[in-house]
């Protein structure tokens, strides 16, 4: 891992190479249930986005993990958290490319990906990865476009099949929350956080002006179901 961030460009850039090989043999087969091997696995990219300050190192983990999203994304599983944990390690680096280019990435992924994300229990580190890309301060145009891809995870989830949420949404019979597993906190607390953490913490104002009006009718709705199934 630490060779990742070698002050010699060449042997980092060796360093990140080998591990994305690595990485495509290791995610040629399905991760077993109940297992995290991908994203111990994948570790190493994280700690090289936060830790390697060369911005060609940097943009070389997302051409890796883009590599690996478009051969063998069928496969992630686990992997989808630390995938989601490097993009927004780059929504933080002062480097406008490396911002872009990442959440260039980040869209793509929730376009052709998002069922999948959903399925294998990584959609709050995909509302947490969005979030962090509408904080961005230095490069407005990213912060602006995450703030709306935000707002659109929520007719996404609602909308999802793969969502337990979306059954009641479509009119169906809700799905009763246990004591292990709860839905409304699996998906509607990250979304609602996400807008709460970028009103309070985010500093532009014209972001934090749009997340202001977006959150209240879904925060609306969500409690006329909270009071539907409690009368029920």
């Amino acid at each position: 891992m630490q060779v990742t961030c070698h002050t010699n460009a060449k042997v980092s850039f060796l360093a990140l190479d080998s591990l994305r090989q690595l990485a495509m043999r290791f995610l040629e087969k399905e991760e077993l249930a109940h297992f995290k091997f991908q994203k111990d696995f994948l570790k190493p990219f994280e700690h090289a986005m936060v830790h390697n300050t060369n911005p060609d190192a940097r943009d070389m983990v997302l051409q890796c993990l883009h590599q690996m999203i478009q051969s063998r994304g069928r496969n992630l599983r686990s992997g989808w958290r630390t995938m989601f944990g490097v993009f927004a390690a780059a929504a933080k680096v002062p480097t406008e490319r490396i911002a872009v280019q990442a959440f260039d990435i980040v869209q793509r992924v929730n376009k052709d990906n998002f069922a999948q994300i959903v399925e294998f229990g990584s959609f709050a580190d995909l509302t947490v990865c969005v979030t962090d890309f509408c904080k961005v301060t230095k490069f407005q145009r990213v912060s602006l476009q995450a703030i709306e891809l935000l707002k659109s995870l929520v007719p996404m989830m609602l909308a999802c099949p793969e969502c337990p949420l979306s059954a009641a949404a479509n009119g169906g019979k809700p799905v009763e929350a246990t004591a292990t597993d709860d839905p409304m906190i699996r998906f509607w607390f990250p979304l609602l956080f996400g807008f709460y953490d970028v009103v309070m913490n985010g500093e532009d104002l014209e972001v934090r002006k749009r997340c202001v009006l977006v959150p209240l009718p879904s925060a609306h709705s969500l409690g006329r179901r909270r009071r539907h199934r409690a009368e029920s």
